[in-house]
């Protein structure tokens, strides 16, 4: 009787980790292209929005993951504090030096296979610090539902890996307004999708070995991001988009390195969790 008690319990939580993912990507989906396609049509000059409109547009398409989040909360009758990850911030070291160390060596790579002999101007390595602080400020709103509410309700069902890889394929459709915005440099549609899902399996893999830390996920997708804003500055939007393939090359390399050696759970433990 008590075991039928317990897999009634189980089933119903599943039932409500699924219903709250149902909402949970239905709703980040919806606020986040209610402002960015409207901002991705007007770069395009299909449409013309007015200057008062383009700030809450941007500032929407940011915040739609915790807002999906917070809404999920309310429809299943959850409780969690999306916030408690943010006082995860002692990583130690290693974790730390992965966390920003892998978005640098990513980029630098890149630049030094595409132009060996270019470097960055003074002027540029000054602003990266304002721009890294920027990035966090923005990507926080992202990290806390895409790690703090999705990751653990989708690894009730599936190992952290296929989780991972999931998660990675739907950031990049919810991505695809920026792809569709001339205004945004990148790469091909290709490269952006495996990126996407090469950067999940990264930022899992940090996330769970540094104890559910949305610092270091935060951390982790600002300093890549950061880069970027680097390698524009550096070499162009030419640049940036040629450089593409060697940055999706890297990240993917480094994704499968994490899967080979920590496993389906991206964790080292005796569970393999």
């Amino acid at each position: 009787m008590r075991a039928a008690t317990v897999d009634l319990r189980t089933h119903e939580t599943d039932r409500t980790a699924l219903r709250g993912l149902a909402v949970f990507y239905l709703l980040a989906f919806a606020v986040s292209w209610a402002g960015r396609i409207p901002l991705a049509l007007d770069a395009a000059g299909r449409i013309s929005l007015p200057p008062v409109v383009i700030i809450p547009a941007f500032l929407l398409g940011g915040a739609a993951p915790t807002i999906a989040a917070v809404a999920a909360l309310v429809v299943t009758r959850e409780r969690q504090n999306l916030l408690a990850g943010l006082r995860r911030w002692r990583l130690g070291a290693r974790w730390w030096l992965a966390t920003l160390g892998i978005p640098v060596l990513t980029t630098v790579t890149a630049g030094i296979l595409d132009a060996p002999r270019s470097g960055p101007a003074v002027a540029t390595l000054a602003m990266l610090p304002a721009v890294f602080a920027t990035m966090v400020v923005s990507y926080v709103w992202e990290e806390i539902g895409w790690r703090g509410y999705a990751l653990p309700r989708m690894e009730r069902f599936m190992p952290a890996l296929a989780a991972a890889a999931v998660m990675g394929l739907l950031a990049f459709l919810w991505h695809l307004p920026l792809l569709l915005d001339p205004d945004v440099p990148g790469g091909s549609t290709a490269e952006a999708a495996v990126f996407s899902i090469a950067f999940a399996v990264i930022v899992t893999w940090l996330f769970h070995n540094t104890g559910g830390s949305l610092v270091a996920a935060t951390t982790f997708h600002a300093a890549f991001n950061t880069m970027a804003a680097y390698q524009l500055d550096t070499f162009g939007a030419a640049g940036f988009a040629r450089q593409q393939l060697a940055v999706v090359a890297v990240t993917t390399i480094v994704a499968i390195g994490v899967a080979l050696r920590y496993g389906p759970g991206l964790v080292r433990d005796a569970t393999g969790r």
